[in-house]
């Protein structure tokens, strides 16, 4: 990480490629990222918190957007994936397998947000909201998304009085 910092001044934020271990034991390593964000309106889509470099600056920075209470259900990587995209127009992923990701069922992830579940709409209508509002507050141009609206509806059904 220290090495991909120094040969990228202006980068700010680097992830790795976790290696997922299973339950049983199994491993399934990450050999090509998928998670470049090409558009700042779609689902944003970040590799798991197991291993994600920062400078300082920026954290100083967008501290408070990084730790914003309003968006419980987000997780940290998501939000410095969605900080990073959006604002910074920079979202790096080193091609390295650096660390494990545990995958357990039992887990809150996959448990408590399972897809398609009400926390799973609840939890996305969050990231949506979380982006608009970072895009917001940075006057930065956001469009909206037929994945938001289509969220926005079955989120509308599933959870009545949610508001935006």
């Amino acid at each position: 990480m220290v090495d991909y910092f120094e040969k990228n001044k202006n980068s700010n934020i680097v992830f790795d490629l976790p290696i997922y271990v299973y339950e049983n034991n199994k491993k399934s390593k990450t050999t090509k990222h998928n998670f470049k964000l090409r558009n700042k309106n779609i689902w944003p889509k970040a590799p798991p918190q197991s291993c994600i470099s920062i400078k300082r600056n920026f954290f100083n920075r967008y501290y408070k957007d990084i730790n914003n209470k309003h968006f419980s259900m987000l997780t940290l990587d998501f939000r410095l994936a969605v900080l990073g995209n959006v604002i910074l127009n920079e979202f790096s992923v080193l091609n390295k397998n650096l660390t494990y990701y545990f995958q357990d069922s039992k887990g809150e992830s996959l448990s408590k947000f399972k897809k398609f579940s009400i926390n799973w709409w609840h939890r996305r209508r969050q990231a949506h909201v979380y982006t608009r509002f970072i895009s917001k507050k940075y006057k930065i141009q956001h469009n909206i998304s037929f994945d938001f609206i289509m969220t926005k509806i079955i989120s509308l059904i599933l959870l009545k009085d949610l508001k935006i």
